[in-house]
């Protein structure tokens, strides 16, 4: 066929499904396909239940300077980036974890994306970014990337994770001045499986 052609589509749309809209950064979608959306992680993760997936749909920068950063888990929730990036940049004293389990078991799964977090100042706390304290908590990594940039002023005692539980696949990237890479703490039950643990720097 060769030229040029028009046409017409009349209908409701009701056969699309999974068509975040253009302004959409962070979505959750109901039985139907449509989407809910959320500005940051913690704010869709308090909206999730059980047998929900949080979606991104674009790299999200969130900058903080308080502890309403700090998100938790919830069992059966899970996560898929579509390649993107969070990158959480600020700091805040006290915060037990940007993404944390709350000392529940929870079992979660994070798919085809990168967190990447960058201290501020000097607060000297262990800011993480996951931070799983139940030992029966199993979280697993399909593609998935945590990532500590380089800090911004005065060295901050950042730590990547802080471990109790059940990890397994991630990805872990961090800047020679990272106090420690993945964090057992008292979890004398600990796992990390199959994770690649890399750093940039000299």
């Amino acid at each position: 066929l060769t030229g040029s052609f028009t046409g017409s589509f009349v209908g409701d749309g009701s056969g699309l499904t999974n068509v975040p809209a253009a302004s959409g950064k962070i979505g959750i979608a109901n039985s139907n396909g449509e989407y809910t959306y959320y500005s940051t992680l913690s704010a869709s993760l308090a909206a999730a239940s059980s047998g929900d997936t949080i979606e991104l749909f674009a790299d999200i920068e969130e900058r903080f300077n308080d502890a309403s950063v700090s998100g938790s888990l919830k069992n059966n929730v899970n996560f898929n980036f579509n390649g993107h990036t969070y990158f959480y940049t600020g700091s805040q004293a006290g915060i037990y974890g940007l993404l944390n389990d709350g000392g529940t078991a929870v079992t979660s799964s994070f798919f085809n994306g990168k967190i990447k977090y960058r201290e501020h100042n000097n607060n000297s706390n262990s800011n993480e970014i996951l931070r799983i304290t139940s030992t029966d908590s199993l979280i697993t990594f399909n593609g998935f990337e945590f990532e500590i940039d380089k800090y911004v002023g005065v060295y901050g005692a950042t730590q990547t994770i802080n471990n109790a539980g059940t990890i397994i696949g991630p990805t872990i990237i961090a800047n020679p001045e990272t106090q420690r890479y993945v964090y057992r703490g008292n979890g004398q039950s600990a796992k990390l499986i199959e994770a690649n643990i890399l750093y940039y720097g000299s």
